[in-house]
This record gives C-alpha cells, sequence and structure tokens, in this order.
C-alpha cells in the first residue's frame, strides 16, 4: 500500500479508515453479506440547509436532492437493531410454533411479565441512539411531521406513558430518517390508513397497514420480518393499553398530506429492487396517453431516475474497463521492475558480504599483527612487521574498491533500465487517461439528450 499523505489530514483519514475495513474484511470468517460489500459511491456536491428545516444533499449524476444527509455512524447503529430485533422475533415465532397451542393457554397470564421485556428492549435501544439524535428542525418534513405528532403534552400526569413516548419518537425518527427504506415504505403505505377506522379498531387497521407494508415486499425475508410485526402487534398490543394508545394517537394525529412521497423521493427510490412502491404500479407499461397528468409527472420523474442510473452504470462500467486495461500495461513493466529489484536486492546483500568479509580479514591480519609486535624484541622486526600490515590493509582495501565499483557500475544500469521503464509506463497511463477524459465528455453529451427525449416522450 503507498504512504498516506500526511499533508492532507482529512484525505489521509479517510483513506486510513478504507484500509482498516479492507483488513477487518480479510480477518472475518465469515464472508461478508451483498449487503455489507462497499460499493460506488456517489460524489457530495452539496448540501443545503432550507429555512423551512431538514437538509439537501446534492450527489453528482442525480437531478433531484436527497432528503436527508447519510450518517454513516448511526447507520451502522439501526443496522444492529433491525437484525437484533428481527432475529428475537423470529428465534421467539419458531419456538412457540413448536408447542402445543393448548398449553400456551396456560402461559396468558405470563404476557404480564413479558411487558418489562419489551420495555427494556425499547430502554436499550434508546440509550443506543441518544447520543446520535439531531436537532428535530434538521429532520426531513415527513419525519418532521411524526415528530410532530409524538410530542402533544397528552400525558403531562402519566410519568410513564410520557417517558415511553418519548423513547419510541427518538428511535422511529431516527431510524426513518436515517434508513430510507424504512422511511419511503411508510411514505408510501401511510396514505392508505383509515383514521376513522384507526379510532374505533386501532389493531385491526394497524393490521391492515403492516399487510398492505408486506404486499409491497419482493424478497421473502423482508415480508416474513412484516409478518413477525404484525403478530406481535396483534397479540402484544392487545394486553400493552399504553403503548396501543400511544401508537394510535400518534398516527391519529399525522397530516398525511405532509407524508406523501414527494418526486424527489420517487426519484431516489424508483429503482429500488426490493418493494414495488404504489405509484410505480405498470406505471412504465401503461401507454402515456392513458396516463393521468399526476402520473405523467410521476412517468417523468422515474424516466429521469432511470437515465441517471443508466449513465452511473455506464460510467463503472468505462471505469472498470480503464482499470483493467491500465493493469494489462503495468503487467509487463511491473514485472520486469520486479525482476531488477530483485538482483538490486542480491547486489545489495553481496556487497554487504563482501565488506564484512573483507573487514573480518583485516581484524584477524590486525590482531596476528599485534601478537608479533608484541613478542618482537628489535625495534628493526617491529618496523618491518608494521610496513607488512600497511601493505596487507592496503592490498585488501584495493581489492574491495575494485569488487564496490563492479558491483555499483551494474546496480547503475539495472536502474537506468528501471527508469526507462518508468516513462513508458507514464507515456500508458497518459494515453489511458485520454481515452478515459473522452469517453466522460461523451457521456456529459449523451445525458442532456436522453433527457430531453424523456421530456418530449412525456409532453406527449
Amino acid at each position: 500500500m503507498p504512504y498516506l499523505d500526511i499533508n492532507s489530514p482529512e484525505a489521509a483519514g479517510m483513506e486510513s479508515a478504507r484500509r482498516m475495513q479492507m483488513v477487518l474484511r480479510e480477518m472475518k470468517e465469515i464472508p461478508e453479506l451483498p449487503s455489507e460489500a462497499p460499493k460506488d459511491v456517489q460524489s457530495l456536491e452539496k448540501v443545503e440547509l432550507p429555512i423551512s428545516g431538514g437538509v439537501l444533499t446534492y450527489m453528482t449524476g442525480n437531478e433531484y436532492p436527497y432528503r436527508g444527509f447519510p450518517f454513516h455512524e448511526f447507520v451502522d447503529k439501526i443496522d444492529f437493531i433491525k437484525k437484533l430485533s428481527r432475529g428475537v422475533l423470529s428465534g421467539l415465532f419458531h419456538e412457540v410454533k413448536r408447542v402445543n397451542r393448548l398449553w400456551l393457554i396456560t402461559l396468558l397470564p405470563a404476557i404480564w411479565f413479558f411487558k418489562p421485556l419489551v420495555y427494556s428492549a425499547i430502554y436499550s435501544f434508546h440509550r443506543l441512539i441518544v447520543r446520535s439524535r439531531i436537532k428535530p428542525d434538521k429532520y426531513s418534513e415527513p419525519i418532521r411531521e411524526l415528530h410532530a405528532a409524538f410530542s402533544y403534552d397528552d400525558y403531562l400526569e402519566d410519568g410513564k406513558t410520557r417517558q415511553l413516548s418519548q423513547w419510541l419518537k427518538d428511535i422511529l425518527c431516527m431510524i426513518l430518517e436515517f434508513d430510507n427504506a424504512y422511511r419511503f415504505r411508510f411514505q408510501d403505505v401511510i396514505e392508505e390508513l383509515d383514521k376513522e377506522n384507526l379510532k374505533k379498531n386501532p389493531l385491526n387497521e394497524l393490521d391492515k397497514f403492516l399487510t398492505s407494508m408486506q404486499s409491497r415486499e419482493l424478497g421473502q425475508d423482508i415480508k416474513d420480518t412484516w409478518y413477525l410485526l404484525r403478530l406481535f402487534c396483534k397479540f402484544y398490543l392487545r394486553f400493552d393499553r399504553r403503548m396501543r394508545n400511544i401508537i394510535t394517537d400518534t398516527l391519529y394525529r399525522l397530516d398525511l398530506t405532509k407524508l406523501k412521497l414527494s418526486d424527489d423521493d420517487k426519484y431516489f427510490c424508483a429503482h429500488r429492487k426490493d418493494f414495488q412502491p404504489r405509484f410505480l404500479n405498470g406505471l412504465r407499461e401503461t401507454p402515456i396517453e392513458k396516463l393521468t397528468d399526476e402520473q405523467k409527472k410521476d412517468r417523468f420523474v422515474i424516466e429521469k431516475a432511470y437515465i441517471a442510473k443508466g449513465l452511473s452504470e455506464e460510467k463503472v462500467r468505462l471505469i472498470d474497463e480503464l482499470n483493467t486495461e491500465l493493469a494489462k500495461v503495468k503487467e509487463p513493466y511491473e514485472a520486469e521492475r520486479v525482476k531488477l529489484q530483485g538482483e538490486l536486492d542480491a547486489i545489495k546483500v553481496s556487497l554487504k558480504d563482501l565488506e564484512n568479509t573483507l573487514n573480518a580479514e583485516a581484524t584477524k591480519a590486525k590482531e596476528t599483527t599485534d601478537r608479533l609486535i608484541e613478542r618482537a624484541k628489535d625495534e628493526t622486526v617491529t618496523k618491518s612487521l608494521t610496513t607488512l600490515l600497511d601493505e596487507d590493509v592496503k592490498a585488501l582495501q584495493v581489492r574491495y574498491n575494485t569488487e564496490a565499483e563492479q558491483k555499483n557500475k551494474v546496480s547503475q544500469e539495472k536502474i537506468n533500465i528501471l527508469v526507462e521503464l518508468g516513462n513508458k509506463l507514464k507515456l500508458q497511463i497518459e494515453e489511458t487517461d485520454k481515452k478515459y477524459a473522452v469517453l466522460v465528455e461523451e457521456n456529459k453529451t449523451a445525458y442532456p439528450k436522453k433527457v430531453a427525449e424523456a421530456k418530449i416522450l412525456c409532453q406527449q
């Protein structure tokens, strides 16, 4: 891996986090799920904070802003809450299925002991998200309406009910704000809510609401999730009047017109593959002359969404092709570079070994001479031995210089070859970049044309 750019702390921090995720993926025993795999992330263009409230996020390649802002730290917490809740409900359901129905009747009094467990789970989830809460005015419009519906002072005299309402408000608002999959589902189905029936028979209306949610799902796993939630509401809320009243009162106070899917929402949920929004039913298959004005408007929005998605996929494909071509260009140069680098490393090791050998011989010669000098009684003998030592040392130095010069000459030749290969690689990369720029420019020209064609089609 290349070194981090210490001159840009922000870039270095992002790159460091990405590398840590790569290491963690390699360490995990269980392979990551397709939903957990890293995806192509669209670049952030700008973020607006309208005076009316909320956050608008603009991303490259999208004509409409996204209502909200992706808060990755909290998205991970949401994922934990969803998996834990789904796992507990699923485990409880499958365990109860194996038990004799008549025996279950004897457990009905235990439902009152089950309520503290539910409240403890809600409290734990609230503790998990409480430090991540955002300001109420920064929620998107549908969630601001839900937050306002929860915020009535109907339970001032009942502390437990007021506390439970606060917990549910924070948990549901934060989950729906930062998990657009559930927010779009909620907005799509809430329009069908019958408030009169909700007041008369809240459990029946809640079941109809969740059944409608379940019917829009395209995957069996999420259908099962809604089914488990239906069972929970049908049986548990029958005994927990406090929670039933909070949910019923909140839904009744909602202004459903403020929760409808806007054009921005429809744009981003048009090509979801996990559920089928109501406004998409047969919209693309129906001849345009048979559509109402509202349907024509929706058709125009989703056509732009599909065009943007197509261009985004084409961009990814082009980048993959360019990366593949670049890898092919680099491959022979990289192999040659590795080979030359290996030879240079071997030369360095050889030079180091030669130096060690010469040092050992010089040390040995010096030790021998020292012993002879000590034994010499005559000054003439001492001078003679000193002369012999100098000659030996000079001979060793000449030998070392000659061999080192030869090794350095070979090393310089290898380095020159590496430099030449690097220059060739640089030229290849510049040519590849020019091709990519041309392709990107062609896509920029193609996108307005496709949007114009979609507009003409809708006007017809």
